[in-house]
This record gives C-alpha cells, sequence and structure tokens, in this order.
C-alpha cells in the first residue's frame, strides 16, 4: 500500500522497520540472495515522514474526521468554510489513494498520521 500512495514512504517505512530492530534475514553462506524488486534502488539519505506530506490543515482535518465529524462540524471546529475543507478532504482522498472517509481514517492510522 505504502508504494501505491507515495514511493517516499516505501523507503520511511523500511527505515522505521530497520530503527525497530526488525531487518530482513541475510541469506545463509553459499546461498543466492532472494531478489526483491526494492532492493536494488540505492537507500536514500533523507527520508520523509508519512507526517510531513500533508499540512498542518490536513492532519487537524483527518483528526477530526477520524471523530465522525461531518463536514460542517469540521469546518466550525478548524474555523473553516465547508468548502475548504471539501478541499482538503479531496487532497487528502488523492494523497492517501483513499475511496471512502473510513478508509481514509484507516490508512492514516495505518502510515502512524493519527493514533487509534
Amino acid at each position: 500500500m505504502l508504494a501505491d500512495t507515495h514511493p517516499e514512504l516505501e523507503d520511511w517505512a523500511r527505515s522505521q522497520r530497520n530503527v525497530q530492530g526488525v531487518s530482513q534475514r541475510s541469506p545463509a553462506a553459499g546461498t543466492a540472495p532472494a531478489s526483491a524488486p526494492h532492493s536494488e534502488r540505492p537507500a536514500e539519505s533523507s527520508t520523509i515522514a508519512p507526517s510531513l506530506l500533508f499540512t498542518a490543515k490536513e492532519r487537524d482535518v483527518i483528526r477530526l474526521l477520524a471523530n465522525n465529524l461531518s463536514n460542517k462540524e469540521i469546518a466550525s471546529a478548524l474555523d473553516l468554510s465547508v468548502q475548504t475543507v471539501k478541499w482538503h478532504l479531496k487532497n487528502l482522498f488523492g494523497k492517501l489513494n483513499a475511496g471512502s472517509r473510513k478508509h481514509l481514517v484507516d490508512r492514516a492510522r495505518m502510515m502512524g498520521i493519527i493514533s487509534e
């Protein structure tokens, strides 16, 4: 899912797995390494955290959306117009490749943008 959502997120997720101590097994001596499509890419020195892919307002909208607020309630809470909330939601649906509000919140949780 990360590669589909945003290519930089795949590198970020890989670096997080390495930081958390989850590393790929090294092949036994004398065996050929398993080929992975992304293993041949050089590691980038700077990776982008998922939270940096979204503006502060988009993160606020996701947080309120996770609380099952309507567009009108989100607009009131953030002192925005309903049209501006719709604009942010449109951008979020595109960035997270989500098809529904629930799907958008689920993807944001999976990426660590919002907590459970």
